[in-house]
């Protein structure tokens, strides 16, 4: 009875987790993204373990809100990264400017992290998802944690795909690109052969998370081909809500055009 109580409230959990990929477009083709994965439910359900566990340390509830400049970042190491490549150096221009914000708040079962970045044109998204992965390894070789840090498994998890943008005054388009690594492939098969049940359950888990998309565009939306897509009330926002579960089972599903 209990481990099935204890299932049902994982469920409940990671069905509450969310990420959140928002973008506002200016007239001129720059704005700002921002991608916000709140892991508040799952913080909710680690407290609830932890009542359960007689060896449970008694210490004083977690509070930090930091916030991480990555140009601080990339200056740290610039005398490591001296011999760049041409794409390299792109990455550092393109992210000089990225944040990255940590909001943890044990008491009030709060854990949201933000990725954000400015952008002169949407070329500059194109590698988005690969860029601020490369800044997660950046930053968990500085002083960051597996437990405080929950980017690492959700980007190991969103890895295989590279989306891209394009805007027009008359037409926006989200087109995904999933890349087959050989070695991956059999690194994953070999990783389902062995006995790591907890990892396996985690990435069956994080399945269920919500996924929403929020895209704010400077002009008014006529036509969105996305069919359970919704409008903010000032008819320039489009909202979408899935799941990661539906993404797994349609990679295609969060492809589609905008019309203005």
């Amino acid at each position: 009875m209990k481990k099935i109580l204890l299932l049902f409230i994982a469920v409940i959990t990671m069905t509450s987790c969310q990420i959140t990929e928002e973008i506002t477009f200016n007239e001129d083709g720059s704005g700002t993204y921002d991608l916000a994965i709140d892991m508040s439910a799952m913080m909710s359900m680690k407290k609830a373990k932890k009542k359960n566990s007689e060896n449970e340390e008694i210490r004083k509830p977690k509070k930090t809100d930091s916030i991480m400049y990555v140009r601080d970042l990339l200056k740290k190491y610039k005398d490591s990264l001296k011999n760049l490549s041409d794409s390299e150096k792109d990455f550092m221009e393109r992210m000089k400017n990225a944040t990255i914000r940590m909001q943890v708040d044990e008491e009030a079962d709060k854990m949201i992290m933000n990725l954000s970045s400015p952008f002169k044109s949407v070329e500059d998204l194109k590698n988005i998802s690969e860029d601020f992965r490369k800044i997660d390894k950046l930053k968990k070789a500085e002083n960051s944690t597996e437990d405080e840090n929950p980017m690492g498994k959700m980007f190991n998890g969103m890895d295989k795909a590279n989306v891209s943008y394009t805007f027009s005054k008359h037409k926006f388009s989200r087109k995904v690109t999933f890349i087959e690594n050989k070695e991956e492939k059999k690194a994953d098969e070999e990783a389902e052969k062995t006995d790591n049940k907890i990892d396996k359950g985690m990435a069956d888990m994080m399945k269920m998370f919500g996924y929403k998309i929020i895209y704010h565009f400077p002009r008014k939306i006529k036509n969105v081909s996305y069919k359970d897509a919704m409008l903010g009330t000032d008819g320039k926002t489009l909202i979408i809500q899935t799941t990661f579960d539906k993404i797994d089972k349609n990679k295609k599903l969060l492809e589609f055009d905008v019309t203005f």
